[in-house]
């Protein structure tokens, strides 16, 4: 599988002006609009409110268009279900006591982990794909160039003295 590509601001090495404009006329075709970033009505209120948060955060860093849509409509979704259980284990706890047909009462596992698990990696996935972590969205910066002192003692160890 091959590297994934990058933008002609994310390239590093030498590339000449006639390179560096095609690549650039290349991206600008591939640009989607970014006018359609509206929550779907299947979300409820909590998960609109989450979705209308990302879309302001990212919209001052330019990175979410049309095309993530569906990614952030199923991040939303997973993260208003997910706050939701987190209310409910808070609630009744991790450990329930559960009465069996015998009416004997057993401790066991909360049910409601389990789907909280997943809507958790729904969540990571989601965020990853849309850039929202910030481990994610460093990969998106331009590196800079550090400038580096001259070692006025480098002279003796080349034997330049």
């Amino acid at each position: 599988m091959g590297r994934t590509r990058k933008t002609i601001e994310l390239l590093k090495g030498h590339r000449s002006n006639s390179e560096r404009s095609a690549r650039s006329d290349a991206e600008r075709q591939y640009k989607v609009a970014r006018n359609a970033l509206a929550p779907p009505s299947f979300l409820d209120a909590q998960a609109k409110k989450e979705f209308l948060r990302v879309v302001q955060e990212a919209t001052a860093a330019d990175f979410l268009d049309n095309l993530d849509l569906a990614a952030l409509a199923m991040y939303a979704n997973a993260w208003s279900h997910y706050e939701k259980l987190s209310r409910q284990l808070n609630k009744e706890g991790d450990i329930i006591s559960v009465t069996d047909a015998n009416g004997n009462v057993r401790k066991r596992t909360n049910p409601a982990l389990v789907p909280l698990a997943e809507y958790a990696s729904q969540i990571f996935k989601c965020s990853t794909k849309l850039g929202l972590a910030t481990t994610d969205r460093l990969k998106l910066v331009v590196p800079t160039k550090t400038v580096q002192k001259e070692n006025k003692f480098a002279k003796f160890l080349q034997g330049e003295a």
